[in-house]
């Protein structure tokens, strides 16, 4: 998949990975948030996912074509001022459980843009409240985590293939 960045923070602890804070992917045609934890040993995961499609792009390009360059300057400037509340119209959340082979993916609902968020936060509150590192609710430790890495890549001349 190209990419034109990607971001987030992943927390490790013996074979667990935990996205506290989303992985975001931005692509040329959408935008993905990943969060949940990722369980190495057993190769199952526990995440959530969001999708969230330019429709503002795309808006643009329709309206250019049907009602002129002036009415799409106008959709564009628009969809610009508004990003937030467009990007929360072209989102869905789904939820991703089991093993890597053959997951589960559910569909949670439309027009959530944070689920990822929420899913980091909900993942975080409970490491606080714990004392220690997050762990999936079937396979809890003791041990402090190995290792916090934030991290981001990001490309702006040729895109990158994942």
């Amino acid at each position: 998949m190209a990419y034109d960045k990607i971001s987030g923070q992943m927390k490790f602890n013996e074979g667990f990975i935990y996205l506290t804070r989303p992985v975001k992917v931005k692509t040329p045609s959408s935008s993905l948030q990943m969060a949940g934890s990722i369980d190495m040993n057993k190769e199952l995961l526990d995440a959530t996912l969001v999708a969230t499609l330019p429709v503002g792009g795309n808006l643009t390009l329709i309206t250019a074509i049907a009602a002129g360059l002036p009415a799409a300057a106008g959709v564009y400037v628009v969809s610009k001022i508004f990003k937030k509340q467009v990007d929360k119209v072209a989102s869905a959340s789904y939820r991703m459980t089991g093993p890597w082979s053959d997951p589960v993916v559910a569909f949670e609902r439309l027009f959530d843009d944070k689920a990822a968020k929420r899913a980091g936060e909900d993942t975080r509150k409970e490491a606080e409240a714990n004392g220690k590192q997050p762990e999936p609710k079937s396979n809890r430790s003791k041990d402090p985590p190995t290792a916090n890495l934030p991290f981001q890549m990001e490309q702006n001349s040729d895109k990158k293939s994942m």
